[in-house]
């Protein structure tokens, strides 16, 4: 005989859900005020049905699936199916051909995805109102994104945002190019970060947070790219931060003039560098002027009194001699 242990064990082992009986509960409901359940059998014709087949794929009962694609002639849900099944196996190269085979057919395949529902109406798939081809490519960025594969989530955004119903409609662009930033910024691609930029009506709030970013990896270098309106966004920024603090050495503000001058020097406007540099020499000779005031050296921030007290690195006997005339001693 099993032991009370083995026996209370198995009892509390759930076995898994067999789709049959998760197919069979879409058609039983609840009697009104009594507390009861009121089932119908499921007719054996409704196996055959869409409805069905998309309870397989979210169950992920492949060979029930491959089976039922099997008795119908839908090429289209087949390959999407298939490269459901490959997403799954975690082999996304296969995956994404899949998807790509299956795109022919993306207005049958939006119509399942949209509007088939399997239970508690549930839609199978949540997919917005947007273009058929819209709609499916958005998708299955969002399968690649579930299974953390960014890369080939940007692919089919990027697809999806260079469509010619997309150029059209707005909203939707606006949309999708937002959402092709975000995931460039994720994934540490400034530049096609840059790139979606440029397609933001809106883009003060991104600009933020790329100019943070890209303060932070050193790749400013990026902006002078971009275009007018988002530059001198972008310049404006870099002068409110410099002025925020004084540009000692190591600071933030000595940062955003050195950015400054090297992304007006880049593209050869000159004059608004040489601006650039006097507007640091004229707060360096402020910040020096102010720190006065029997303040002893000792007292000061690090970064201050070397300033005050010239480039500790520098010795009076590596200056060259003015012409002429011989060199002191040091």
């Amino acid at each position: 005989s099993r032991s009370p242990d083995l026996a209370a064990q198995s009892a509390l082992t759930a076995l898994p859900p067999r789709v049959g009986d998760l197919w069979a509960a879409s058609f039983r409901t609840a009697a009104t005020g009594s507390g009861q359940l009121i089932t119908l059998r499921a007719p054996v014709a409704s196996f055959t049905s869409m409805r069905y087949a998309l309870l397989l794929l979210r169950c992920e009962c492949w060979d029930a699936l491959r089976n039922w694609c099997s008795h119908k002639d839908l090429p289209a849900f087949a390959a999407y199916a298939a490269a459901r099944e490959w997403l799954a196996a975690g082999r996304s190269d296969h995956a994404k051909l899949g998807f790509e085979k299956a795109s022919g057919s993306a207005d049958a395949l939006a119509r399942c995805l949209r509007h088939c529902e399997v239970g508690g109406g549930r839609r199978s798939m949540e997919v917005e109102e947007s273009p058929s081809n819209v709609a499916y490519l958005e998708h299955v960025a969002g399968l690649f994104g579930a299974k953390g594969l960014l890369e080939d989530e940007y692919h089919f955004l990027d697809k999806a945002a260079n469509l010619d119903e997309v150029k059209a409609h707005r909203p939707l662009h606006q949309k999708l190019w937002v959402a092709l930033f975000n995931k460039a910024v994720q994934m540490g691609r400034f530049d096609k970060a840059c790139v979606a930029l440029k397609q933001i009506d809106s883009f003060e709030r991104h600009l933020d947070v790329l100019a943070q970013k890209l303060l932070s990896a050193g790749r400013v270098d990026l902006m002078k790219d971009l275009d007018e309106p988002q530059r001198s966004c972008f310049i404006g920024k870099l002068h409110e931060r410099a002025a925020m603090t004084p540009p000692t050495p190591g600071s933030g503000a000595l940062q955003c003039y050195r950015h400054l001058f090297a992304l007006h020097f880049s593209k050869g406007e000159y004059l608004k560098a040489a601006g650039i540099a006097h507007a640091l020499y004229a707060a360096l000779g402020r910040l020096l002027d102010g720190s006065g005031g029997g303040v002893a050296a000792a007292e000061m921030p690090q970064s201050q009194a070397l300033l005050l007290s010239g480039d500790c690195l520098s010795r009076p006997a590596d200056v060259p001699a003015p012409a002429g005339s011989t060199a002191a001693e040091p």
